[in-house]
């Protein structure tokens, strides 16, 4: 299962985006996870980037208690994009 979720992720190419994009990181990342996964994004989101990071690996980062800062992360992305 990892193996397949990492081969999606470098075959995928994201297209562009007109909104500002908020990339958010896991802080424990894997050997074999890239240095940069968000580069790919960079020249895409045609209004700015922001990076954040959160606590856990990229599985638990959506499992407590991670998901709490990481549904943080993006309450105040959303709040950002309303005003």
């Amino acid at each position: 299962q990892e193996r397949t979720r990492h081969a999606a992720m470098m075959r995928y190419r994201p297209g562009s985006f007109e909104g500002r994009l908020t990339f958010v990181r896991a802080a424990d990342r894997g050997d074999d996870d890239p240095a940069h996964p968000e580069r790919a994004w960079l020249d895409r989101a045609r209004g700015g980037t922001a990076f954040q990071t959160v606590y856990g690996d990229p599985q638990s980062m959506f499992q407590p208690p991670h998901v709490q800062a990481l549904a943080g992360c993006l309450r105040r992305a959303l709040d950002a994009a309303e005003r």
